[in-house]
């Protein structure tokens, strides 16, 4: 998260609608940044390969790790909030 803390989670991350959840409830995926200011970030994604060859699901002993280019954010408030699209795709939705 750029804050000096990191989280490994091994589940997805939803919205709260789709967990049935009010706007703003912590989640697994949530984190908060307590201070103002900007935080250097990456993410970093590893993926477990399951493959069915016709007789039945195998999952192969290698995993694909793929980590995205560094972006900083910046934080003017902290509060907490999850969204489903980028502002360019949502111009109209939460923090935009």
């Amino acid at each position: 998260y750029g804050d000096t803390t990191t989280a490994t989670l091994t589940t997805p991350g939803h919205t709260w609608h789709t967990l049935g959840l009010p706007q703003f409830t912590p989640t697994p995926t949530s984190h908060t940044y307590t201070q103002p200011g900007d935080y250097p970030t990456t993410l970093t994604t590893t993926y477990t390969v399951d493959i069915n060859l016709g007789t039945e699901w195998t999952t192969l002993p290698q995993q694909l790790t793929t980590t995205s280019t560094p972006h900083t954010i910046h934080i003017l408030e902290a509060h907490t909030a999850l969204i489903t699209h980028t502002c360019t795709e949502n111009p109209h939705g939460t923090g935009c």
